[in-house]
């Protein structure tokens, strides 16, 4: 079952099972260096999201908005 993932209210990749783990797949240029990385939970993936994001830009909120929103994706 895939997952999509945002952050702030705006998808930024999809999480996609894959060899007993969740591979990351961006689509946004701000979470780019993540792509292809594998998490063991969707937590993990929307930690490594939020710190990821906020090493960028500094300014940006990072709290628990990086959230998988809706069910599975066809």
């Amino acid at each position: 079952m895939k997952q999509v993932v945002e952050y702030q209210g705006i998808p930024v990749g999809v999480l996609m099972p894959r060899d007993g783990c969740l591979s990351f797949m961006a689509v946004k240029y701000d979470v780019m260096e993540l792509d292809g990385e594998r998490f063991s939970s969707a937590a993990e993936a929307r930690e490594a999201i939020r710190v990821h994001v906020r090493r960028r830009d500094p300014g940006i909120r990072g709290g628990a908005e990086a959230l998988p929103s809706g069910g599975p994706s066809r």
